[in-house]
């Protein structure tokens, strides 16, 4: 299948890139993921305005501890994120494999962790979801934290008897 500038290639079904495809940037040849964008996020003027607008600086974020996003693509029919396809698995996948980390290597998955979100922090945005699943390692130990621009639904609020005030 072919979307604009992209030739699908394959389509995960499991793990973190669920529901992704993979994909050819037919000019250049370089491999990248696309991840297709339904619901009210495209469908509200609004919160599109929003998504492009935080793409936008997701785009300048550049760290060697952060996924890229190269792209946000709207062909009318079909709108989607263009992201860094990156070799290696998931944390999580490694963890289940492989059993526990031993304590430097956690130190050291966590230093790199932690260097990407300071730069993506710096530019005002948030993770919202660390965990292994959303850790990505090569097989030479480096980690990436898997980033994407769409934003979480927003903040939950507390009704006011769960608030853990006491009378």
């Amino acid at each position: 299948f072919l979307y604009g500038d992209y030739k699908v290639d394959d389509r995960f079904e499991i793990g973190t890139p669920a529901a992704m495809f993979k994909a050819v940037h037919v000019p250049t040849g370089h491999p990248v993921l696309l991840h297709f964008l339904s619901g009210p996020i495209t469908e509200s003027p609004q919160r599109w305005a929003e998504l492009v607008a935080r793409t936008r600086m997701v785009l300048e974020v550049k760290h060697p501890h952060l996924n890229r996003c190269f792209e946000l693509v709207d062909l009318d029919q079909f709108k989607f994120l263009v992201l860094e396809d990156l070799p290696g698995r998931s944390l999580a996948r490694h963890l289940a494999a492989a059993g526990p980390l031993d304590a430097p290597e956690a130190c050291r998955i966590l230093r790199q962790a932690a260097l990407g979100l300071h730069c993506l922090h710096l530019t005002g945005q948030v993770h919202g979801d660390v965990r292994p699943a959303n850790l990505w390692r090569d097989a030479a130990g480096y980690v990436k934290v898997l980033f994407s621009p769409v934003p979480w639904p927003g903040p939950i609020q507390r009704r006011a008897d769960e608030s853990g005030e006491r009378s």
